[in-house]
């Protein structure tokens, strides 16, 4: 805001501009960064606009901890209310800052800023004065062209906001320690679904110790399981496809050279791992699990979600996609069917393996989580038992990786990111709840059907299962493809 405020008085160019300000030694304007600390002459630039020295320490991007964020693109953000008092926040220009922590107005994007501001890179052949034009200068800042406001920070506003700034940059500090590089791909994440942010932060919630700059609204607690990257790091090798034969060849010889994990051991992997959600969830669910299996395909069609044993089902669900099948009688035992493993041929790495093994955990909560909360909180849940290939919608909700690898880590990278669910122990709780772990056929079907065992009823892949509500017909509907 203060080199707009230049430009626009002065109506100098953007090479004049870097070189009254720029640090010394300093090579070039494309160096330049107009939000980084790094490259203003922070005293100069004080001296000029009247500060005493370090009144701007808190006022760049790079000030946040770890300076390689991302702001918000071909735009810049201003708080209406803080433009009026002559101020600007490089917080702003953080994807998840959507009004202003102090006023609450909603930010305005303006691109006219960004354009002023990208004058400061051009090259010294290319540079040119500031636009003498006033349709080429945004509204929200041309009432300033005849007059330079210098803000009062020892105003009582200033602290309060200086006070908000110092709390921010704690609770990004101390929730770093906590799931590491996880915060800083919350906070460039371009997108904004409540459902997803909310998680991270209802998992920082009672951790930190510090108050949260932004609101939770979910209504469970969540768990973090710790996953790892797969780049060269314990002998992994990076995931990849490819149609060409030849590449496929290159990367078979890549894990065989690799610290990998045969196709015999991955199904005892994986059969273990069945065998923990048996014995830690399902296990008190047994007779709800057994009255379940033993319902005909025409009862399925007719389930009542208001005691239906959602542990048994989520685990049905999960097993059918753990051994890759569309039929839930192989996915019961009653047949011959395949786990699915990973790699190629008779090789994956050990370090890829590790993170498909817990995704299949976490996949598990999710599909819980989204039968046993969803169905609860949606106005229609479809749940589609014989076509696992569609892609879930409802469940997403419930479970979240941010999984967002750079091309080429750096070294302030953790080696670690996190996938985040509701907590099993509170979806277990729920689950003994709802249907005491005895759900019998009269549970699962109306009345009407209990008795009746004629199979009349033949499963193809468009086939579906609803839970309605009535109460919340009007609401827009969610679905859980599984």
């Amino acid at each position: 805001m203060i080199l707009i405020k230049v430009l626009l008085i002065n109506k100098v160019s953007g090479r004049q501009v870097i070189d009254l300000i720029k640090k010394p030694g300093m090579e070039g304007s494309r160096n330049f960064s107009w939000w980084a600390k790094g490259s203003i002459d922070q005293g100069r630039l004080e001296d000029a606009l009247g500060y005493q020295r370090g009144d701007l320490d808190d006022s760049f991007l790079t000030m946040v901890p770890r300076d390689h964020l991302h702001y918000t693109g071909p735009q810049i953000w201003h708080c209406p209310s803080c433009i009026k008092i002559g101020y600007h926040s490089s917080i702003f220009c953080l994807r998840k800052i959507q009004s202003c922590p102090w006023h609450g107005d909603k930010l305005v994007g303006c691109t006219k800023c960004y354009e002023l501001l990208s004058l400061l890179h051009l090259p010294s052949q290319k540079s040119r004065s500031f636009p003498a034009e006033p349709e080429r200068i945004c509204e929200h800042i041309l009432p300033l062209a005849g007059r330079f406001i210098i803000p009062d920070l020892s105003a009582p506003i200033f602290q309060v906001m200086s006070s908000w700034y110092r709390d921010f940059a704690e609770w990004l500090a101390a929730s770093e320690k906590i799931v590491g590089g996880d915060i800083f791909r919350w906070i460039e994440s371009p997108e904004y679904k409540h459902d997803l942010d909310d998680m991270i932060l209802q998992y920082l919630e009672d951790k930190t110790h510090i108050p949260k700059p932004f609101k939770a609204c979910l209504s469970f607690p969540v768990t973090r399981l710790s996953l790892e990257y797969s780049f060269e790091r314990e002998g992994g090798v990076p995931r990849f496809w490819s149609p060409d034969a030849s590449t496929r060849r290159l990367y078979d010889i890549r894990c065989m050279g690799a610290v990998s994990i045969s196709k015999i051991d991955q199904i005892r992997c994986i059969k273990s791992l069945r065998r923990y959600i048996w014995k830690t969830y399902i296990s008190k669910h047994r007779k709800c699990f057994r009255s379940f299996i033993n319902l005909t395909l025409h009862q399925r069609m007719h389930l009542q979600p208001e005691f239906s044993c959602f542990a048994s089902l989520a685990y049905v669900c999960w097993l059918m996609h753990a051994l890759t099948t569309n039929d839930v009688a192989l996915a019961l035992g009653r047949g011959q069917c395949t786990y699915s493993t990973y790699g190629s041929r008779d090789h994956c790495p050990l370090a890829e393996f590790k993170n498909s093994l817990n995704n299949k955990l976490v996949r598990f909560y999710s599909v819980w989580g989204a039968l046993l909360i969803g169905t609860a909180e949606s106005g229609e849940t479809v749940v589609k038992f014989h076509n696992m290939k569609v892609e879930q919608t409802l469940n997403y909700s419930f479970s979240h990786t941010y999984k967002k690898i750079p091309l080429a880590p750096s070294i302030d990278d953790s080696e670690k990111y996190g996938a985040y669910f509701v907590s099993p122990s509170h979806l277990k709780e729920l689950s003994n709840l709802r249907c005491g772990c005895k759900s019998g056929a009269a549970d699962y079907v109306p009345q009407h059907l209990v008795e009746d065992t004629v199979e009349r009823f033949y499963p193809d892949a468009t086939s579906v299962l609803k839970f309605i509500d009535p109460q919340k017909s009007k609401i827009v509907k969610s679905y859980i493809y599984l």
